[in-house]
């Protein structure tokens, strides 16, 4: 068969489990900042119907149809180490867990405060605002650590295409990750500013953004 087959229905079926746990899990993702402060206004709306849908296609169509295209077929590697599957099963994996559990945590936290994280209680920061701030579980690893979830899973649907052999599959990676950048920079300000001297002492807490002793 197509050597090309088992590389692209990992891609569909990575893609097909992310979908599905936002159904399955829609009232974890419903607090996430896209809902809960971003609001549907011109980004969102163009960016979720337009952008995100041609981001996730790219991939998979990619795949699909570079025997159409010689360049593109000689970028695309016919076979891949069962090191490579593995790593790719990998990244998938650990990025849709981090994803997954870190926003399953802050909405127990904040929909049951006393609800155990890991198998103990929740260590939180109390602010002047009357609010706590999580540093328990993934939150006590990097303050938007749900975001590396979300790197993890765009940079496993490029990789069966091959790890940066191409652009275009890896397209929608790059512009999650200047997305993400900016937006965890804007999340940052925004909480130095509701928080003041409390979002100074979490960060002494948790001082890395993205990913522990890196960033």
């Amino acid at each position: 068969g197509d050597a090309r087959l088992l590389p692209l229905a990992l891609t569909a079926c990575f893609q097909f489990a992310y979908i599905y746990h936002h159904f399955a899990e829609e009232e974890f993702v419903l607090g996430t900042a896209d809902f809960r402060f971003e609001h549907m206004g011109f980004m969102l709306t163009w960016g979720n119907i337009i952008l995100v849908q041609f981001g996730f296609a790219l991939p998979c169509y990619y795949q699909a149809v570079a025997d159409a295209a010689p360049a593109a077929a000689a970028a695309v590697p016919r076979v891949f180490t069962v090191a490579y599957y593995a790593l790719t099963l990998l990244a998938f994996y650990c990025g849709l867990r981090i994803f997954s559990t870190a926003n399953l945590q802050k909405f127990q936290f904040r929909t049951n405060p006393r609800a155990l994280i890991d198998g103990k209680r929740p260590v939180a920061l109390d602010t002047k605002r009357g609010t706590k701030l999580l540093v328990s579980g993934w939150w006590g690893v990097a303050r938007h650590v749900n975001y590396t979830g979300d790197l993890l899973l765009a940079l496993s649907w490029g990789m069966p295409a091959g790890l940066f052999t191409a652009f275009i599959p890896n397209f929608y990676f790059v512009y999650l990750l200047a997305l993400l950048l900016h937006r965890e920079r804007r999340d940052d300000a925004e909480c130095a500013k509701k928080y003041g001297d409390d979002w100074r002492t979490y960060c002494d807490i948790v001082p890395y953004r993205l990913v522990p002793g890196v960033y």
